[in-house]
């Protein structure tokens, strides 16, 4: 792969074509990895359970 996969601009060294992505869209991808990964990690807060009655 020659150009990058999400601009489509052409890649000029090893390690971009070797990724696919050039390095501004790489750190993009992975900004957008994080964000999504703390959308959807487990929730850490401890769940009380409530009681009804005596």
């Amino acid at each position: 792969m020659n150009t990058c996969n999400r601009c489509n601009r052409p890649l000029k060294d090893s390690v971009s074509v070797e990724r696919g992505y050039g390095p501004v869209c790489w750190k993009k991808i992975k900004a957008e990895e994080e964000v999504q990964q703390k959308i959807y990690e487990p929730c850490t807060i401890p769940i009380q359970v409530l009681h009804h009655g005596p």
